[in-house]
């Protein structure tokens, strides 16, 4: 806490310094647990969304949270008891936001630099719910929304590289029953006609998307 919430004039330092020591320290649901007495994840992830944060800063707290997930029983216990669901909705809705009013030029953004990694969270969050680690995996939905908010931005901004990545966590959405079937006809098209018929198939072999073919027709 005294190096969080330094209030030195090297608090920053202090800061990036304890988070990295975190960030490697992360490694089991023994580490977890010792960070769990003590509140720290709720205290990152608010901490992540103020204005007292920057890339840095949010990066380290996004790395640590990947790194706590890795384990299957960390990340379900995450879900349940710190809200994480709700943040990763809240981050991927942000992103989408602000893509949506930026178009080609999102990718240069600050949120993109870290989706990759919020994209590797919900990944294992994912797992947790598969493999039965996370018990009410129903409040997972709340992620589909924003990732197929998020499809048209990577359409147009291909550089970023995320699109496919985006696609097959929504097919493993819809595989976990936490995706209702289905694609606004508008981002289909889009998808189509910025050439990703094939990144979508990974849906449509899902039933997770209409047909691309009637939806562009």
């Amino acid at each position: 806490y005294n190096l969080f919430n330094s209030g030195s004039t090297t608090c920053r330092k202090d800061r990036t310094w304890i988070l990295r020591v975190m960030e490697l320290g992360a490694c089991s649901h023994v580490d977890y647990i010792v960070l769990r007495r003590r509140h720290v994840v709720p205290i990152l992830l608010s901490f992540y969304d103020s204005e007292l944060s920057d890339l840095m800063t949010r990066r380290h707290v996004a790395n640590i949270v990947l790194r706590l997930c890795r384990d299957e029983q960390t990340a379900a216990q995450l879900c349940e008891f710190t809200g994480l669901v709700a943040w990763l909705s809240t981050v991927l809705h942000h992103a989408a936001f602000a893509g949506a009013d930026h178009g080609v030029r999102a990718s240069s953004l600050e949120p993109f630099p870290l989706l990759p990694i919020v994209l590797r969270i919900c990944r294992c969050v994912l797992a947790a719910c598969r493999s039965g680690a996370l018990r009410h995996g129903h409040e997972l939905s709340m992620l589909t929304p924003s990732l197929i908010a998020l499809l048209p931005v990577f359409a147009l901004s291909p550089q970023a590289g995320l699109l496919p990545t985006a696609c097959s966590l929504l097919k493993d959405c819809v595989e976990a029953g936490v995706c209702r079937p289905g694609l606004p006809d508008h981002v289909a098209v889009l998808l189509a006609q910025a050439g990703q018929e094939q990144d979508c198939m990974l849906l449509l072999q899902s039933g997770g998307l209409q047909s691309l073919t009637s939806a562009a027709g």
